[in-house]
């Protein structure tokens, strides 16, 4: 399923899902990358590629690394040579050297690459390079995605992974074809056209005010946002319906079906 068709956000099932898929990743990399016994540790959270560049620190306190439409990666200026570190015994107590920390930076990039490879279960290491942060405006990260943060010691690596590389440990989409999501009414409501409202229990607006919210409107809502909401036919209170708000490119969307 293309990303124009996903109509879902990520929700903590999702993310429970690709916890589940990556800390044996994780544990199996740090065991044959770093010299410590301690293991890194993990957070996870739904994100997109505005809000991640909106949320990393400025471009003056560190790197980000990309590699095409499959990771972005943030670290501190001396990130990939502090993860070089982790992977040398006492790597902390190594003097500084230039040529020592060249070494070092490129054992480190090596094993970020390594992880990002084992993580996303690529055939081959990606090529993390330093790029501006203009590009996290390219289309090629999609619409959303997850944050994953790394702690390794005092060197943090957080990366971006869009939806697209993640979608075989997602749990699985509603169909968006409009074929199999059509809604059977009853016929005597004839062919009149049929005014729908959302709800919950803390709210109700017509589906055509919902699709027009834009950033700054607020709503109270009382369930996540990835759970099916309440769909009512005015009039026709037998009318049983659920609907899954979410998005269909850079618009809103909504799914509806028999309750």
């Amino acid at each position: 399923m293309t990303q124009e068709q996903t109509l879902r956000p990520l929700g903590d099932a999702d993310l429970a899902a690709l916890r589940a898929r990556f800390e044996p990743v994780l544990a199996a990399w740090a065991q044959g990358w770093l010299a410590s016994a301690q293991r890194p540790e993990l957070s996870l959270q739904a994100c997109s590629a505005g809000a991640f560049g909106v949320e990393i620190p400025a471009a003056a306190d560190g790197t980000l690394l990309a590699a095409t439409a499959t990771t972005l990666a943030w670290l501190p200026h001396d990130g990939v040579l502090g993860v070089g570190r982790r992977c040398v015994l006492e790597g902390d107590k190594l003097l500084a050297d230039t040529r020592l920390n060249d070494v070092l930076a490129a054992l480190g990039r090596n094993a970020l690459c390594d992880f990002v490879a084992r993580l996303l279960d690529l055939p081959a290491a990606p090529d993390l390079t330093p790029v501006a942060l203009d590009v996290l405006a390219s289309d090629q990260w999609g619409f959303d995605g997850v944050k994953l943060r790394l702690a390794l010691a005092a060197t943090d690596v957080v990366l971006y992974l869009p939806r697209g590389v993640l979608a075989r440990w997602l749990l699985p989409l509603r169909s968006a074809s409009r074929r199999l999501g059509m809604v059977r009414l009853p016929a005597s409501l004839g062919r009149a056209p049929v005014r729908l409202s959302v709800c919950s229990q803390a709210f109700e607006m017509p589906v055509t005010e919902f699709l027009k919210l834009t950033p700054g409107n607020v709503i109270t809502l009382d369930q996540p946002l990835d759970s099916a909401f309440e769909v009512r036919v005015p009039g026709h209170p037998d009318i049983k319906l659920k609907s899954y708000p979410g998005r269909r490119g850079q618009a809103l969307a909504m799914e509806i079906f028999e309750n």
